[in-house]
């Protein structure tokens, strides 16, 4: 059996590294907009431009909110790479009182659930208009930037498991 040319393959774009829908669950007592205010502290720490692409919060029949937010957070690493991460909030609660620093203050009770994706979006495109764009840019990457491509990989890996450390221990120091 032959091996397909990596060099003649089309080059992709984007590279997954958490694929979407790793997911992240807790019920308990929860202070949604300090935990709001934590990953946006996250983000910020490690660079990321935050964009919040949906917010929804919808009254339920029983006095309680579905809210619903995501996030796309980028990071240009250099000008051929970027790093994105992806992160949707879904959660299920109702208004109660819980205790925070010895002290009775509003919170909210239920359930959350976070998926989240993260990959590596390389500049792909600037090969498109050379001649011989795409033979440049496979020899650009395969044997030129190889090992600063693999270091990238494991850093966003890094990143975003940082990132869900962060929201779990969070979500563990509020149970």
């Amino acid at each position: 059996m032959r091996e397909p040319n990596i060099l003649v393959m089309a080059m992709e774009s984007k590279v997954v590294i958490v694929p979407d829908g790793y997911k992240i669950k807790s019920t308990g007592v929860f202070d949604l907009p300090d935990l709001y205010l934590e990953i946006y502290r996250w983000f910020r720490h490690f660079t990321y431009a935050w964009k919040e692409t949906k917010y929804r919060n919808i009254d339920q029949p029983d006095g309680g909110k579905q809210i619903e937010i995501m996030w796309f957070c980028e990071r240009k690493v250099d000008d051929y790479v970027t790093f994105v991460i992806t992160l949707h909030l879904q959660a299920f609660v109702k208004d109660t009182e819980g205790m925070k620093g010895g002290v009775k203050t509003k919170m909210q009770g239920g359930s959350v659930e976070f998926r989240a994706g993260a990959y590596m979006k390389k500049k792909v495109e600037i090969w498109e208009s050379k001649p011989m764009g795409d033979l440049l840019g496979r020899i650009y990457e395969k044997i030129l930037i190889k090992e600063r491509l693999d270091n990238y990989e494991e850093e966003i890996y890094i990143d975003t498991h940082k990132l869900f450390d962060e929201i779990k221990a969070y979500l563990q120091m509020h149970r």
